[in-house]
């Protein structure tokens, strides 16, 4: 009883997460080895993309 009640908060607020995304502005970046790359580009390829900010210092 107690994984479903888990179970369940995670999906309520997955859902209330979806609500109130916004759209990204379009963006570039390069990896490593100078390919630059999209954010449009890769979400209508249908890729992932998790972005990550960290302050570092």
């Amino acid at each position: 009883m107690k994984m479903l009640k888990t179970l369940l908060i995670g999906l309520f607020l997955t859902t209330l997460a979806h609500a109130t995304v916004r759209t990204a502005a379009d963006f570039s970046c390069q990896d490593v080895n100078g390919k630059q790359y999209h954010l449009y580009d890769l979400l209508d390829a249908g890729k992932v993309v998790v972005l990550d900010f960290t302050n570092g210092g």
